[in-house]
């Protein structure tokens, strides 16, 4: 396989009657139908128009994220309690914080609605998906990764996570990274936001590296982060 993993190659000796002859033949993988063969990635169900995933974890999670139309499309990125999206991501653009946008940051100049914004009309995924759908909390997004397995691939040849229940179905979590100021951070690693806060100043996710590697973490709200919407 070449090393971009786009071709498949096979070559044979071949013996003939005074010489020796070399046969090569390949083709060209399609890497959505390799994944489709190693893992299931069907949706369980499809509620507001967005297709869900039955993972086995209690919950349904939505088969890509908040703005976006397909699994391998990073969709959009949004602060903490904020549904719209920015072009800079600040705190001096941030909608909760209450200093002054010329000085320098005060960690303790944030309004906070709730603790808990899940299905709230803070909740960008309630806004943008539909009634039935909400933000995952810091507890759901622990169980996805304690009790999910996390393992490095490809889908539609964008580079990201293949998250694998209990229930034996998939989800692509895309290399999304995070956005801060005009620039993406952690950039080829899944950052999703949970609905819990941390503090005045920074609110819960789960982090994702290249190799599947995942932590809870938490950090500045007025980073931008993506969303992957569950349903109960």
């Amino acid at each position: 396989v070449s090393s971009d993993k786009s071709t498949l190659a096979y070559g044979k000796t071949l013996a003939g009657t005074n010489d020796n002859y070399a046969s090569v033949a390949w083709s060209a993988i399609n890497s959505t139908d390799e994944d489709n063969d190693e893992y299931d990635f069907s949706p369980s169900g499809s509620i507001d128009g967005h297709d869900y995933v039955d993972l086995g974890v209690g919950i349904g999670w939505a088969t890509a994220n908040v703005g976006a139309k397909t699994p391998d499309e990073f969709g959009g990125y949004y602060m903490w309690a904020e549904t719209t999206e920015h072009t800079t991501y600040n705190w001096w653009y941030y909608s909760l914080y209450t200093g002054s946008s010329s000085g320098y940051l005060d960690t303790d100049a944030f309004r906070t609605p709730y603790s808990n914004i899940s299905g709230t009309s803070y909740d960008v995924a309630r806004k943008k998906m539909g009634s039935h759908w909400r933000m995952p909390t810091r507890a759901e997004l622990t169980s996805l990764a304690n009790n999910c397995d996390f393992t490095a691939g490809t889908y539609n040849n964008v580079k990201g996570i293949i998250v694998t229940g209990p229930s034996g179905k998939s989800i692509f979590l895309p290399g999304a990274g995070y956005k801060y100021k005009d620039g993406t951070g952690w950039s080829g690693c899944p950052w999703l936001l949970s609905s819990n806060t941390y503090g005045k100043s920074e609110a819960y996710g789960l982090r994702i590296n290249k190799a599947g590697s995942n932590d809870i973490v938490f950090d500045r709200k007025f980073y931008g982060y993506t969303v992957r919407g569950v349903i109960d």
